[in-house]
């Protein structure tokens, strides 16, 4: 079930922005939401994101680690390119 929600499901941490806190990306004009809901169990997808954060948690830690500075929280880039209007097309 990973496999399918990791190809339908779009974003994830990208990068580490210029003051070391994790950067999360979400693509939401690339998001397949009929995929996502037709191939998954709603607990499958709620593990999956709950993996996720685990994983962002993990990085922060190694993240204060490595620069002796503590970082409490994670900064999101939403990409709407391509999202459009719900009856638009």
């Amino acid at each position: 079930m990973l496999k399918v929600i990791k190809k339908y499901l779009t974003g994830g941490i990208g990068c580490f922005d210029k003051e070391g806190c994790p950067v999360r990306v979400e693509r939401f004009g690339a998001l397949d939401v009929k995929g996502v809901f037709y191939s998954c169990k709603k607990a499958d997808l709620e593990k999956f994101k709950l993996q996720e954060q685990e994983l962002a948690v993990k990085l922060m830690r190694e993240q204060s680690l490595k620069v002796c500075i503590v970082y409490m929280n994670i900064r999101t880039c939403i990409s709407c390119i391509n999202l459009y209007p719900v009856g638009a097309g």
